[in-house]
C-alpha cells in the first residue's frame, strides 16, 4: 500500500532540493548508466561533472540563485545536464514548449524574467523572428545539433554554444543553497482553455510527485523508465526524469512521442514503465500489430486516464498493467491507482484513482462552495497536506492566484464526482460540457462512445453557438489513413450507437486536430473557430434524427 504522510515529509527532509538529490544519488551510482538516449549513454557520475561544468559556464554569464532561464529546447541530454546545472546554482527553470512562435514565445520569455535562454539550434529560425521582443534576455546558449548551423540564424544577442560551457572547470563556490521551499521552475499551462499562467513552483513539488510515483509504481534500482513526453511537461521531468533519480533507476530518453516506434524502442532500452498522457493509448491501440509489442519488458504503464471500454484490451494486448491517474500543472498528480489496488482487481477502470498522501481531494458545488457528498457531479478540488506539495502562486498574476484558491481549495475546472470507496471519476472540463436543449453533454463521455467507430483515429466534440444563439454540438473527425466516412454515414453510425441527444448536429472531417505538444487537443481553438464552411450541418441536409419513443 503506498506510504503514508509522514513518510513523504521524510523523503524531502532527507532530499530538500534537486540539488542535494542528484549530487548523493550521483555520488552513490557513478558508474550506473542513468541515461540512453538515441544510441548514447551516460552514467550517473559523467551527467553530475557535466553538470557541474555547465553550472560554472552558467554562472559566468551571470545565473545565479533566483536568475531565470528558459529552456527552449527538444528532450536531450543537453536538456538533462541543463536542469541539474541549474538545480545546483538555485536558478530558475523555464521550460518553454518548443511549438511556441511568435507573441507566444515572446510573452512566456518575457512575462518570466528570463535573462537567459538556452535554445536548440533547430529551434532557431523561432527564436530569431522575435529576438528584438525578448527585451529581458541578456545572453543565449545554443545546443548546436548538427555542424552546419546557418550563421544568419545565430543570435545578435551575446551568446555561446552548449559545448563550450562544457569545457568550464567544476567550481564549487558557484553552488547555491537551496531548500524544497526555493523556487525549481516556473511552468506554463498548456494554454488549451486560455492564455498561459506561469505556475511557481518549489523544489518540494518535483520531490513529493517523483518519490509518489517511486511509491505508488513500485520503481527499484532495476528499473529503465522509458520517457517519450517532453520534458517542458511537468509529467515527463517529475514522474520520469526526476523519479528515475529517486528509485536510482535509468532514464531513456526519447526526442518526442512516436506511436510507429514506441514499442521498438521499449525493447531496445530494456523498459520497464512508461507514462504517457492524453490519448497516445488510444493512438497505440489503434496501429496495426507488431512483433515488438509483446518482446518487451515493460511492466507498468501509467496513462491519465485510460479510456475504461480499452482497458481489458490494452492488458491483454500488451501483457503489462495500466494505471490511471490525474492531475494539473498546478497540484501534480493528486489522484492515483497503486500498482498493489490495479493487482487485485479493486479499482474501477474507469476511475482516476484515490487521493494521494500529500493532498486532499473533494467535490464541490461550483455555485455553493459546498462539499459534495458521493456520487454527486461537482467540481475536482485540492489542497495540499504537507508543505509545499503544490504551486506557490501564477506568476505575477496575483488576481489569478487567489481566483484559483478561492475558498481554500484549488479550483482544477474539472468535473468528477466521488464514490463509496474515495474513487474519483472524470467527467469533462468544466467549459467542455455541453448544454443542449436542457441535456448536458459531457465532451469526454461523447468521444469516448466514437472512438467506439473503427474508421475514426481521433475525435473532439466541442460546443458552438448557432445562428438562434443556442449550443449545439459540433464534432471534428480524424479518419484512419486510407478510410472513408460520409456525415450522413455517420450519422446512421450515430443512431445506432448513441443517444439521440448526443448525436452532432455538426461535423467536420479534418486531416488534423490542433494539439500541444503532450497530445493534448486545444479544445479552445476549435470553439473559437465554431461553425466553418467545412462544417457539415444535419439540419440543413434534412438529415432526419429518429428518436426512442415510449409505447
Amino acid at each position: 500500500m503506498p506510504k503514508p504522510p509522514e513518510e513523504y515529509w521524510k523523503f524531502v527532509s532527507q532530499y530538500p532540493s534537486i540539488r542535494r538529490l542528484f549530487e548523493e544519488k550521483a555520488e552513490a551510482n557513478k558508474d550506473k548508466v542513468f541515461l540512453y538516449f538515441k544510441d548514447e549513454k551516460y552514467t550517473y557520475g559523467e551527467l553530475n561533472e557535466a553538470s557541474d561544468r555547465v553550472a560554472a559556464g552558467l554562472a559566468e554569464l551571470g545565473v545565479k540563485k533566483g536568475t531565470k532561464v528558459s529552456m527552449f529546447m527538444f528532450n536531450s541530454p543537453e536538456w538533462v545536464t541543463a536542469l541539474f546545472a541549474l538545480a545546483k546554482l538555485g536558478a530558475v527553470l523555464v521550460p518553454l514548449n518548443t511549438a511556441l512562435k511568435g507573441d507566444p514565445l515572446i510573452y512566456q520569455a518575457t512575462q518570466s524574467d528570463s535573462e537567459v535562454m538556452i535554445v536548440d539550434s533547430r529551434l532557431l529560425d523561432s527564436y530569431k523572428r522575435v529576438e528584438d521582443d525578448l527585451k529581458t534576455l541578456k545572453n543565449v546558449v545554443v545546443t548546436v545539433k548538427n555542424e552546419s548551423v546557418d550563421s544568419s540564424l545565430m543570435p545578435s544577442k551575446p551568446h555561446v554554444t552548449f559545448d563550450e560551457l562544457q569545457k568550464h572547470k567544476p567550481n564549487e563556490e558557484v553552488k547555491a543553497d537551496v531548500t524544497y521551499k526555493d523556487t525549481m521552475c516556473i511552468m506554463y499551462t498548456s494554454g488549451t482553455t486560455g492564455p498561459s499562467k506561469g505556475c511557481v513552483m518549489p523544489a518540494a513539488f518535483g520531490l513529493y510527485n517523483a518519490f509518489e510515483m517511486v511509491d505508488y509504481l513500485e520503481y527499484t534500482k532495476d528499473d529503465v523508465l522509458y520517457c517519450c513526453l517532453p520534458l517542458f511537461h511537468g509529467n515527463a521531468l517529475a514522474l520520469s526524469l526526476l523519479a528515475s533519480v529517486v528509485a536510482e533507476a535509468s532514464l531513456a530518453l526519447a526526442e518526442w512521442f512516436s506511436a510507429s516506434r514506441f514499442w521498438e524502442d521499449c525493447c531496445k532500452y530494456g523498459a520497464t514503465a512508461v507514462n504517457l498522457l492524453a490519448d497516445m493509448h488510444v493512438i497505440l491501440f489503434k496501429r496495426p500489430t507488431s512483433e515488438y509489442e509483446r518482446e518487451h519488458n515493460v511492466k507498468r504503464i501509467f496513462s491519465a486516464p485510460v479510456v475504461k471500454e480499452l482497458y481489458p484490451f490494452l492488458k491483454g494486448r500488451y501483457g503489462c498493467e495500466w494505471l490511471n491517474g490525474y492531475g494539473l500543472t498546478e497540484n501534480g498528480i493528486v489522484t492515483l491507482w497503486s500498482l498493489e489496488d490495479a493487482r487485485a482487481g479493486r479499482m474501477d477502470p474507469g476511475s482516476i484513482g484515490k487521493a494521494v498522501p500529500f493532498a486532499d481531494v473533494a467535490i464541490m458545488d461550483p455555485e455553493t462552495g459546498e462539499l459534495l457528498p458521493p456520487g454527486k457531479v461537482g467540481e475536482i478540488v485540492t489542497r495540499p497536506k504537507l508543505p509545499f506539495a503544490m504551486f506557490k502562486e501564477y506568476y505575477k498574476m496575483p488576481e489569478k492566484t487567489i481566483q484559483a484558491w478561492e475558498n481554500l481549495w484549488f479550483h482544477t475546472g474539472d468535473l468528477g464526482y466521488m464514490d463509496e470507496n474515495g474513487a474519483f471519476y472524470f467527467v469533462d472540463r468544466i467549459k467542455d460540457m455541453i448544454r443542449r436543449r436542457g441535456e448536458n453533454i459531457s465532451s469526454f463521455e461523447l468521444e469516448k462512445a466514437l472512438f467506439r467507430n473503427q474508421k475514426i483515429a481521433e475525435v473532439a466534440a466541442v460546443p458552438v453557438k448557432t445562428e438562434t444563439g443556442d449550443e449545439e454540438v459540433k464534432v471534428c473527425i480524424v479518419l484512419k489513413p486510407g478510410e472513408k466516412m460520409t456525415p450522413e454515414e455517420f450519422m446512421d453510425w450515430c443512431q445506432d450507437n448513441l443517444p439521440y441527444f448526443w448525436i452532432p448536429r455538426f461535423v467536420e472531417f479534418r486531416d488534423s486536430l490542433p494539439k500541444t505538444p503532450t497530445g493534448r487537443v486545444e479544445k479552445y481553438k476549435l470553439r473559437e473557430e465554431g461553425i466553418t464552411p467545412n462544417t457539415w450541418d444535419r439540419e440543413k441536409a434534412g438529415y432526419k434524427i429518429k428518436k426512442t419513443r415510449p409505447t
